[in-house]
């Protein structure tokens, strides 16, 4: 009930701004202001975007990230390795919430305006969908979950209107069942770097 309530407005440039309690906050606009195009944008979002994964990437390859991966696959075996369970999950969570509010600060610059039904249920659901359909041991693989759903999914079928739910509720349903551990797990992607290396070998012995 704070943010229903919460009405901060402020004058900026000779324009009104801040959060209008059930109006939400309107009238965002750092990218018009400064003259950014359309391609700005979407450079500047795929920025963070790199930033994001090569930083994920790295730590996944870090003491750190083996540390994430004993608490995720077994709590009392880490545990019992002297490893601080709650210390782990709060870092966890904390980068996690570092990840979703540049995350939302980039959302609300690029729409403009956010309010109270801006992150619905459905926009959790598909939180909670990418990893799940990507891997949740891939990095790459939550991005190429992302990509397929928001551009295959969600504008490539908009001729379906209300059955794409469906479809995407049977996608979630048939790979937690099949691919328990993402489309792309670790085992996939393996593979993947397995055949890229082999493909670059080859080329060096015929180059040789």
């Amino acid at each position: 009930m704070f943010f229903f309530n919460l009405n901060w407005r402020v004058m900026v440039n000779g324009v009104e701004v801040g959060p209008d309690s059930t109006q939400g906050f309107r009238e965002i606009r750092f990218y018009a202001a400064n003259g950014w195009d359309t391609l700005d944008v979407v450079l500047f979002i795929w920025l963070f975007v790199i930033v994001i994964m090569a930083m994920l990437w790295w730590l996944d390859r870090v003491r750190a990230g083996a540390t994430l991966r004993a608490v995720g696959a077994d709590e009392l075996a880490a545990q019992s390795s002297g490893v601080n369970i709650v210390a782990v999950k709060v870092a966890a969570m904390t980068c996690g919430g570092v990840v979703a509010g540049l995350a939302g600060g980039l959302y609300a610059h690029s729409a403009t305006y956010v309010d109270h039904l801006t992150f619905s249920v459905l926009l959790a659901t598909f939180a909670v969908a990418y990893p799940i359909l990507g891997g949740l041991s891939s990095v790459f693989g939550t991005l190429i979950a992302v990509i397929f759903i928001q551009g295959v999914l969600i504008e490539g079928m908009r001729f379906m209107g209300d059955w794409r739910n469906i479809l995407f509720g049977l996608l979630i349903i048939v790979a937690m069942n099949f691919r328990p551990a993402g489309l792309l797990d670790g085992n996939v992607v393996a593979r993947i770097l397995g055949i890229v290396g082999r493909g670059k070998g080859s080329d060096g012995e015929r180059h040789a």
